[in-house]
């Protein structure tokens, strides 16, 4: 094995070590941070700072039968605003954690700069205007031009089979693409943010209390007062119910990335990354072996 390979390839190899380190430390602070979190139960009159909550139950028809998301119990003939059973979510700000999962992005992103870089190095090539490029699987012809334009500016120092192995890595939308969004964004803004999780079982409902509304299916949520609404009544009365609360922190991204939890979804980039790198690394070993620089 050609040591000028070895050599070069160390940098992309330490910064994904880099990122796992970073992982790593971003599941212990996501533990103390999930631990934190304080949940207090309220009733209180539903008011417009409920959000979206309120602005249901404003658009409902008053009459004797109704549904509100598929939760509906029973519905009064009334007018007045109904009493909102919250609960009041005590959370740390996010700043900390995405600090640490903007480390992560970088240091990803960066790995697959430094292994095209590598490549060009080790085969006696120059690395100057040396990318791992992304594409974002535009349909737009104008926007497909320039992305085939950059693509062929940003390899143009790799040799043809290694191209190749970066234009299947990701042809365009996936997770390396996701990954370079991901990478944009925290220039700008937070990359995570805090999914509240909750259930709501009413065990039973004593006659002449009015109209219930229970569950929870994401709107309720308000972020900026921390509060989560998951049943209605007409009036001010204790519920006999049981409640499951849980909360996750994601990424703002697109796809199978931002869908999973974020230790999760940073390990489907670290796979993807881990073995885009290899692959290059690989096939610059055989082309420095076989003296096809």
């Amino acid at each position: 094995m050609s040591g000028i390979v070895i050599r070069e390839f160390r940098s992309p190899r330490s910064k994904l070590a880099r990122a796992k380190h970073h992982i790593a430390s971003l599941t212990t602070a996501l533990d103390e941070y999930k631990n934190q979190v304080h949940v207090e139960s309220k009733i209180e009159l539903l008011t417009p700072d409920h959000g979206a909550i309120y602005k249901r139950w404003k658009d409902i028809p008053h009459i004797d039968t109704s549904i509100i998301s598929g939760m509906i119990r029973q519905l009064h003939n009334t007018l007045e605003p109904p009493y909102a059973h919250c609960l009041h979510i005590n959370a740390a700000p996010l700043e900390d954690l995405n600090a640490i999962a903007a480390d992560v992005v970088q240091n990803l992103r960066q790995a697959l700069d430094h292994a095209a870089c590598a490549s060009a190095r080790s085969l006696g090539r120059t690395d100057g205007s040396v990318y791992f490029p992304v594409r974002s699987g535009t349909t737009n012809a104008d926007e497909v031009e320039r992305e085939a334009k950059r693509f062929k500016d940003q390899t143009r120092k790799l040799h043809d089979d290694v191209r190749a192995i970066i234009e299947k890595a990701d042809p365009g939308g996936g997770l390396i693409y996701e990954l370079h969004k991901l990478g944009l964004a925290d220039k700008h803004r937070l990359i995570c943010e805090c999914k509240p999780y909750a259930s709501a079982h009413l065990r039973h409902m004593r006659a002449g209390t009015g109209w219930i509304v229970s569950g929870f299916d994401g709107d309720e949520w308000d972020s900026t007062s921390n509060r989560l609404t998951f049943a209605l009544t007409s009036s001010p009365q204790e519920l006999d119910y049981s409640f499951s609360f849980s909360i996750e922190v994601r990424l703002k991204a697109g796809g199978a990335i931002g869908a999973k939890p974020i230790i999760t979804a940073f390990g489907n980039l670290v796979k993807v990354v881990d073995r885009t790198i290899e692959k290059i690394y690989n096939k610059t070993c055989q082309i420095h072996k076989s003296g096809g620089c």
